[in-house]
């Protein structure tokens, strides 16, 4: 008989969410060793194939695999970086949110760009200049280029986090003015004061 398996139960109401605001340089050195594996062994294979034979079937069939491979890298560019805050990677349309909107587009659009309405993407600004609405078939050189500027945003800002400019710290809390400083450190005294005040303006006649 086997196991019934129960769904996932959501996480309750208002716990935290768990989410990145920088990137450990030992993710950063992963991701750029998956990228230039899977180039190095893409390069090879055409060397290979365009020094055994001269057969065009072979030419179209590496045609139709480049598209298909570099999309699929696309993926695992993105799953590198899951999980960031939209303060840290901002609503442009560069590197990161490209990297984002490729790889929702793969999954969830059948590999046609489509924007949405959180970034701001202009085809003109970003890497590849691939407007809303075509078709994504990234080649080796493509990949390369983007995977390239992703990454290198990456280090950019787990080398302004190390320098102590988190962008989630919060600012200084500016010191209290002194009359607050006096009534907030300082209310025993102060009462203490108003009762002999009030003490030496009592009449001698409702004391005795």
């Amino acid at each position: 008989m086997s196991e019934i398996r129960r769904p996932p139960t959501r996480p309750p109401k208002g716990s935290p969410c768990w989410a990145v605001t920088t990137t450990r340089s030992r993710t950063l050195a992963h991701a750029r060793a998956a990228v230039g594996e899977q180039l190095t062994a893409y390069r090879a294979l055409v060397k290979a194939l365009g020094e055994a034979s001269t057969d065009p079937k072979g030419t179209s069939a590496l045609e139709a695999l480049e598209p298909l491979l570099f999309n699929n890298m696309v993926l695992v560019l993105s799953r590198h970086v899951v999980h960031r805050l939209r303060m840290v990677t901002g609503t442009d349309g560069g590197a990161p949110n490209e990297v984002e909107l490729r790889a929702h587009s793969l999954i969830h659009n059948d590999a046609v760009l489509r924007a949405n309405d959180v970034i701001r993407y202009a085809a003109e600004k970003s890497v590849l200049q691939l407007g809303t609405g075509d078709r994504i078939r990234l080649s080796a050189a493509q990949l390369e280029e983007l995977s390239a500027a992703r990454l290198t945003l990456a280090t950019r800002g787990r080398r302004r986090s190390s320098a102590g400019l988190q962008p989630l710290t919060a600012p200084p809390r500016p010191a209290p003015l002194r009359k607050s400083r006096w009534k907030s450190r300082n209310t025993t005294t102060g009462m203490n004061v108003e009762i002999a005040s009030a003490a030496r303006k009592t009449p001698r006649s409702v004391c005795a």
